[in-house]
């Protein structure tokens, strides 16, 4: 933005992340008391843990190389294209990887779980592209867009809870 100080730049791309995600906060909070009312106790239990393995499986499916690839591509956006495509295909081979030991640990530690191994995979799926392809955003310091993204997706998952 032509004219507009790297300070006040900061200061708006901050407050608009930093309240959407707010937003975003109520919104999960809400979706968790509607789930916890309509599935009691133990199946929310069951739910609950089933994200926990998710978020774990997702460090594998990512090994830190988003946070290498906005460090990169922020100091040379020459090659945004070229780590992209990398990682967009690492980040499969990982997911896969990751979707076995998911898989391996729910059979070992929790096999009530392991029926619901596919629908875990699929939310370490959709959060890992979707992390990946929001970080565009951040490297190309836009963050009004990750403020919508954010919003967006808390909107979709109070949908589909109702």
């Amino acid at each position: 933005m032509p004219g507009v100080s790297l300070a006040s730049r900061t200061l708006r791309n901050s407050a608009l992340v930093v309240g959407a995600r707010a937003l975003a906060k109520v919104g999960v909070f809400l979706v968790v008391v509607l789930l916890w009312r309509h599935l009691g106790d133990e199946r929310y239990g069951r739910f609950a843990a089933m994200v926990v393995y998710a978020t774990l499986a997702g460090v594998i499916a990512d090994l830190g190389l988003q946070t290498v690839f906005v460090r990169d591509v922020s100091r040379d956006r020459t090659l945004l294209d070229r780590y992209l495509g990398n990682l967009l295909s690492a980040r499969l081979v990982l997911s896969l990887v990751a979707l076995v030991i998911l898989s391996a640990a729910l059979r070992l530690l929790a096999p009530a779980l392991f029926p619901y191994t596919l629908g875990a995979f699929v939310l370490l799926l959709t959060t890992s592209y979707s992390s990946l392809l929001r970080a565009i955003f951040y490297i190309r310091g836009r963050l009004g867009y990750e403020a919508v993204a954010i919003l967006a997706e808390s909107g979709l998952l109070i949908l589909l809870t109702l």
